[in-house]
């Protein structure tokens, strides 16, 4: 018996939706795995600082400028891996679509397989059978 064109279509969108949230899910996990790689440079920073002699004159200050911009990478990166994830279990529930779009934009910045991955993002989830999928009224 063969397949009429929506069920081939829901069976499609079903696969691309489970592929996006498994890619979802690694992702954020190494965006967060190496986000904290960068914890160990930050740790040996503050040990420098500590054994460096205590100079008034302002020599020390573009290494807090640099400890500050690695603390806020780590945070940046980790909230990111973190929103990846919660992107691909919202993939996976079919809920929140427009917030899994939102959080593909940041990823284009991660160059290849971050492009690839929130173009895919976009691409799917504009379809109107997955919208459907979502329960969410197709585009006019």
């Amino acid at each position: 018996m063969a397949m009429t064109e929506e069920e081939r279509q829901h069976v499609i969108d079903t696969e691309h939706l489970r592929l996006l949230s498994l890619f979802h899910y690694i992702s954020g996990a190494l965006t967060i795995l190496f986000s904290s790689m960068f914890i160990l440079h930050l740790g040996f920073m503050a040990v420098m600082f500590s054994m460096a002699p205590a100079q008034k004159d302002g020599t020390m200050l573009p290494f807090a400028f640099m400890g500050v911009f690695f603390g806020l990478f780590i945070l940046a990166g980790i909230a990111l891996g973190i929103a990846e994830i919660l992107s691909g279990r919202s993939i996976a529930r079919r809920q929140k679509r427009m917030l899994s779009m939102i959080i593909a934009g940041p990823g284009v910045l991660m160059m290849p397989f971050g492009t690839i991955l929130s173009v895919m993002t976009w691409v799917v989830l504009s379809r109107a059978s997955v919208r459907a999928l979502y329960g969410e009224p197709a585009a006019t």
